[in-house]
């Protein structure tokens, strides 16, 4: 064939739908979704959302901050300036650590303090984009209708907005799980798995969430176990313990040895599960008829806020119809992700079963279940996968049966139901993230308290050992002024981690006086005074500022350590 003949069979290939010009156009949605949704300032990280002293995102700035002024150490994603003098891990602190670690290696520390929270959530968003596109490439399906409606079915996931008004950043990352989908989608189209494909993306989620990499993992199983028959069962094992070893051999150099023993599995499993109503009724404008409030306000029932909406509901109806009535057997061929959805579910509605308002079920948990259900307890997120696999299912199985102009009408029709019932969430998310300030310490303040000698603050009680309510409040937001004027600090908002709280008298008599300041949280009556912390007959100098009371300690320099 001709150069000529290739360069224009090329050039057609780019302007298809399933092209570089599909492509952009995907991307296209997806960048006015964003501006339409976030608020000025958001996606740069300066809005009011990100002030705040007192949230989640408060940890998440605090510790990319604090991880980012620090030079590289061993392990490479150590924090040492946190919960000194044994540190944590960047994991613990939910900062994306492979994020944030491209961002160290590159970024100057003269721009720091810095937030870059706001550009991964746009990120998040585009992603989801190319993952849309691509699994309708990897479908083999070339209609630019059909790309802008699954395009703006997982841009509209309530699962997905509802997250990003939560702030739970790593959380966003959805499109991992679409990415998944599409390698599904690959392997099945080339009769193999795509194993190096998978061990990459199943290594990088690994370095973002958790439970982002559970997701995509048990896609990854389904996939690989649909190929027992034609692989054999010792080449399918190899393939699944491909990723897991790559992970394996890289925790010597990313984060072991740890910092400190993780606790034990937290209580939650059942509570922040799934409610079995969620994804037909949970807050649409359409369905809302159907109970008398929103779901998620029963228990920690908004970590299983997974309604799908009324119209991808419509449209899965559709795509069940039509492959019973054509294709009969893709169930039978697809039973492997069949059976990892139902395993998904069946977690994320967790051993304590809700219909609506009525526990309908519940059962004790097996021994063997009680420390992954402690790591993983909130257990109804596990539900996303199952939900972009029917969004995914929905709209490739339309598109396949149905005749071009009733196509045409269907998507239509459900697209404009799911914007129309959706709209409620919808104005829940544009006003939350336009949420006040929030911010609780005067840094001003607090630098003429400290002072320009201080280098380590420790706080009293430690994080997971007060029991008031300006506990978590208080050392979240000591812990964000820590980290922006690159001081360290004696403890911090550390996920799975329970601290000695009877140590603090020890920890304050081996301290530096001239370079420590002794900060005691108010409203948190766990000792008569701060004097009880220190050897008896000290002499303190307090003063109180607005969340504290901050204390030096005078003796002599020379007296060193005792």
């Amino acid at each position: 064939m001709s150069t000529r003949r290739l360069e224009s069979i090329a050039g057609r290939a780019a302007w298809r739908a399933d092209g570089i010009a599909g492509l952009a156009l995907a991307l296209a949605l997806a960048l006015a979704w964003t501006l339409w949704l976030l608020p000025p300032g958001f996606v740069r990280g300066v809005s009011t959302y990100w002030q705040t002293d007192v949230t989640d995102a408060t940890q998440y700035l605090s510790g990319f901050n604090a991880f980012a002024s620090e030079r590289w150490a061993w392990p490479l994603l150590k924090i040492r300036s946190l919960n000194v003098p044994d540190g944590t891990l960047a994991t613990f602190v939910d900062i994306i650590p492979l994020y944030a670690s491209g961002l160290k290696l590159v970024g100057p520390r003269d721009r720091l303090p810095f937030n870059p929270f706001g550009y991964w959530i746009g990120l998040d968003y585009l992603l989801m984009a190319v993952g849309a596109w691509w699994a309708l490439r990897e479908a083999r399906l070339s209609r630019y209708g059909v790309l802008v409606v699954l395009t703006s079915f997982v841009l509209l996931t309530p699962a997905l907005n509802g997250r990003v008004l939560l702030g739970h950043v790593s959380l966003t990352s959805h499109w991992l799980i679409l990415f998944a989908l599409a390698l599904y989608l690959r392997s099945g189209r080339c009769g193999r798995p795509a194993l190096w494909p998978w061990a990459a993306l199943l290594f990088g989620a690994f370095y973002v969430n958790l439970y982002i990499f559970v997701m995509a993992g048990l896609v990854f199983a389904a996939d690989a176990a649909r190929f027992v028959s034609s692989q054999g069962g010792r080449r399918t094992v190899g393939h699944i313990l491909l990723p897991p070893a790559l992970i394996l051999a890289s925790l010597p150099l990313t984060m072991l040895p740890l910092s400190h023993a993780p606790a034990r599995p937290e209580e939650g499993f059942g509570f922040y599960a799934m409610n079995l109503l969620s994804p037909f009724v949970d807050g649409g404008r359409l369905t809302s008829w159907m109970t008398r409030d929103r779901l998620w306000f029963i228990q920690g029932h908004y970590e299983g806020y997974n309604y799908l909406g009324v119209g991808l509901l419509l449209l899965i109806g559709i795509a069940v119809a039509l492959r019973l009535r054509h294709d009969r057997a893709f169930f039978g061929r697809h039973w492997s992700l069949l059976a990892a959805c139902a395993l998904a579910t069946a977690y994320a509605a967790s051993n304590r079963v809700y219909v609506g308002h009525r526990l309908v079920l519940e059962w004790p948990l097996p021994a063997f279940l009680e420390w992954p259900a402690g790591t993983f307890r909130s257990s109804g997120r596990l539900f996303w996968p199952v939900g972009y696999a029917l969004v995914c299912f929905a709209v490739v199985t339309s598109a396949r049966w149905l005749p071009p102009r009733r196509l045409a009408l269907v998507l239509a029709l459900a697209l404009g139901l799911q914007w129309l019932d959706l709209e409620p969430l919808r104005g829940i998310v544009r006003t939350g993230l336009q949420r006040p300030a929030s911010r609780i310490v005067d840094s001003a303040l607090w630098d003429g308290a400290l002072g320009p000698h201080v280098r380590t603050i420790y706080l009293y009680p430690k994080f997971g050992c007060g029991q008031g309510p300006n506990q978590v409040r208080g050392v979240l937001a000591v812990q964000r002024y820590a980290a922006e004027r690159r001081l360290s600090l004696n403890t911090a908002y550390i996920a799975r981690y329970h601290p000695p709280c009877d140590a603090g008298p020890r920890e304050i008599a081996a301290t530096d006086p001239t370079e420590s300041i002794y900060v005691f949280l108010l409203g948190e009556a766990v000792t008569a005074s701060p004097a009880d912390y220190f050897p008896a007959g000290a002499r303190l100098q307090c003063r109180e500022l607005d969340v504290a009371v901050a204390c030096r300690w005078l003796r002599e320099p020379h007296l060193g350590r005792s």
